[in-house]
């Protein structure tokens, strides 16, 4: 399942939905899912749909694994049926030229980026002369990213005015679905919703100046 979130234009303004990327364009999932429940009889589908396939992808993560089964079964009623509108004419499939596609989270309660690929971390010790450290195998270790500055495909990045050094590392981001704690290795996985790549941009000068306080 291929998640996306997406930004239209309406009369009324900019909306964001949550979409499923197939090989057909892109799915509205919030307003598929209140179709498929019209098409199985039942009544105030919207108001059911928000609840259960709810419109805005952390809302989305936060509704937890039921929201995942039912983003599944919605995706395979539309592919099935071939429907391309609900019962008041809302539009079920976009086409990618007819949206704008946004990060996949764009407001993320946190983002946490972590020091985690053992071959980076010694190349960037080994640049230095210094030895890699015993404690990267002990700890998890990581900074906080603001999660205030998230933004998506094709739109642009400020280049700060205090930074003669702005640069970015394409990276790996797992997005996390689950609460908890102290979570063993082995057990990880079952609390990642998914992966997305991500463009982590850094003040390379003035993360040197704050690495000597």
């Amino acid at each position: 399942m291929k998640l996306c979130t997406f930004e239209i234009h309406t009369h009324v303004g900019r909306h964001r939905r949550l979409g499923a990327v197939v090989p057909s364009g892109i799915i509205d999932l919030n307003f598929a899912c209140a179709a498929r429940l019209a098409a199985q009889g039942e009544v105030q589908t919207q108001k059911l749909a928000d609840v259960f396939l709810p419109g805005d992808m952390r809302a989305f993560l936060d509704a937890g694994p039921a929201a995942i089964k039912i983003a599944g079964e919605t995706i395979a009623f539309c592919e099935e049926s071939g429907i391309r509108h609900g019962p008041n004419g809302e539009t079920l499939l976009y086409q990618p030229a007819e949206v704008e596609l946004l990060a996949p989270l764009p407001n993320p309660a946190s983002v946490r980026d972590f020091y985690a690929f053992e071959a980076h971390v010694k190349k960037g010790f080994e640049k230095r002369g210094e030895p890699m450290p015993a404690e990267w195998y002990q700890i998890p270790v990581y900074y906080r990213s603001s999660h205030h500055h998230i933004i998506g495909t094709c739109q642009d990045v400020l280049w700060p005015s205090f930074t003669q050094k702005f640069d970015y590392e394409l990276e790996l981001a797992a997005v996390i679905g689950k609460k908890g704690a102290n979570i063993p290795a082995t057990e990880a996985r079952e609390y990642i919703a998914g992966f997305t790549v991500m463009n982590d941009f850094s003040a390379r000068d003035i993360q040197r100046q704050e690495m000597k306080v």
